[in-house]
């Protein structure tokens, strides 16, 4: 039980700061800025991506009651009050997912996803992102299309995902760019 309201409200606070503009912490040496090539280059998170624009990012640490401490990245890029571009790592204590299915955590953020948006699911499947486990699903709610790729690596758990208002995004480039990086 207390696994599932851990995801469930690790997945609200993820959500939470899709499109917000949170105050950049500086994290030094740990993030590199954009190339002209536009490609984002996280040290800190292990990942990069192809984003449209400069991401805003943030950090924060999160206590999370019979978990510990859960260290959270944002990384999110506002094309638009319409368009959205999203990576977000939650880095949990090191081993909590031992001898855990990974595509049963997956799908258990999926779950808390989509119920804290009040969304109803429309397409889902396992996939692999850089070689890991990996679940892309898309999810409606309200005028809200979101397109989500959740990754597992090692203690990490990322959550990528693009929002569009008025239908699901059809240039998923930006998904497919994400890589994580060793």
């Amino acid at each position: 039980m207390i696994r599932k309201i851990s995801f469930s409200v690790l997945s609200v606070l993820l959500i939470l700061t899709y499109g917000c503009k949170q105050k950049q912490q500086q994290g030094g040496q740990n993030e590199q800025k954009q190339t002209s090539e536009k490609i984002y280059n996280s040290e800190e998170g292990h990942f990069k991506a192809n984003y449209p624009g400069k991401p805003d990012v943030s950090t924060e640490v999160i206590e999370e009651e019979g978990v510990g401490e859960i260290k959270k990245l944002t990384a999110s890029y506002a094309e638009s009050a319409l368009k959205n571009y999203t990576v977000v790592y939650a880095e949990y204590p090191e081993g909590y997912f031992k001898g855990k299915d990974p595509i049963k955590v997956l799908k258990g953020s999926r779950d808390g996803i989509i119920k804290n948006l009040g969304g109803r699911i429309s397409g889902q499947k396992e996939i692999t992102s850089s070689d890991y486990p990996g679940y892309m699903f898309k999810v409606k709610s309200g005028n809200q299309y979101f397109v989500y790729n959740l990754s597992l690596y090692k203690n990490r758990l990322y959550q990528v995902w693009i929002m569009n208002t008025q239908s699901f995004p059809e240039d998923t480039s930006f998904l497919e760019s994400f890589e994580i990086v060793e």
